[in-house]
């Protein structure tokens, strides 16, 4: 997707996080990321998450 797309960027994790993933799922139109993240350092936990585009971008006029 274009970067305006995402303007204003979408955050997925306030805090130190290391490398990211992230893919679209045709099946349900929906997103998928899976990240490094922690609340000290990236090194603290992998995580997974899901969302549809509207979830974080509101629909437009």
């Amino acid at each position: 997707m274009s970067k305006s797309t995402w303007d204003p960027p979408v955050v997925i994790h306030r805090g130190p996080s290391g490398y990211s993933d992230l893919a679209y799922n045709q099946d349900d139109h929906s997103f998928s990321c899976l990240l490094e993240c922690g609340q000290h350092s990236e090194l603290e936990q992998i995580a997974f998450t899901s969302f549809k585009l509207a979830d974080v971008r509101p629909a437009s006029d």
